[in-house]
């Protein structure tokens, strides 16, 4: 492999890398899996766009080749992480509306039984389907929808793990057209993954003190 192909390496479409420390993280979300590679850092670094990669061993490109972590075109859509997790939370209204109780149960039980019948691939793809339509609400609007949200989850029947209760809030969040982002960290030693809803700089339905120790590595 030429020297020159080492520093223009496009990551295959279902595949996302983050650095933490020395260590780099794998995800491929067709696969739903996670792989860590100690010191891969020392080898891959970020290129100077979004799904690029410069890697300084061609061995061990060759390697990401035959693993089919890399591809040899660029594929579109691909966007670009945040760097860090976000510093501010967005505050829930003290008082939800009726309208919105009812539009955030309603919502609820749509989105639990398409999450039960998605793949991972599946799940992160449905969002990007409504990007066309996505409009924008000011974060009080936000804020009060997530007040009603945050209410009938006890009702909605096991909204189970990090993955599940972000894509119902964003689905909720997407029907009244405001526009949000899926962020997937990972940390390491030891290793965990994580995911949440943010608006710009702001978590929804999460904590900043949850999400500060993780590492983004997908955003949809």
């Amino acid at each position: 492999m030429p020297q020159a192909l080492l520093d223009a390496l496009f990551l295959h479409p279902d595949v996302h890398l983050a650095w933490c420390d020395d260590d780099i993280v794998i995800l491929n979300v067709q696969a739903d899996e996670y792989a860590c590679v100690v010191d891969g850092g020392k080898m891959i670094r970020p290129g100077h766009s979004p799904g690029t990669v410069r890697v300084s061993d061609v061995l061990f490109a060759e390697e990401m080749l035959k693993a089919g972590l890399l591809c040899p075109h660029a594929t579109n859509g691909r966007r670009s992480v945040p760097k860090m997790p976000p510093e501010r939370a967005l505050e829930a209204s003290r008082s939800p509306r009726r309208r919105d109780l009812f539009g955030a149960a309603a919502t609820g039980f749509r989105s639990k039984r398409q999450f039960v019948r998605s793949s991972m691939a599946d799940l992160v793809s449905i969002p990007n389907l409504l990007t066309a339509q996505r409009g924008c609400a000011p974060l009080d609007r936000a804020g009060e929808m997530l007040a009603a949200f945050q209410a009938v989850q006890p009702w909605l029947p096991d909204t189970g793990e990090c993955l599940q209760r972000a894509f119902m809030l964003r689905s909720y969040l997407h029907a009244s057209d405001i526009t949000t982002d899926w962020v997937f960290g990972v940390r390491t030693w030891p290793f965990l993954a994580h995911c949440w809803i943010q608006i710009d700089d702001r978590v929804v339905g999460d904590t900043v003190e949850r999400v500060s120790g993780f590492t983004p590595i997908l955003v949809v």
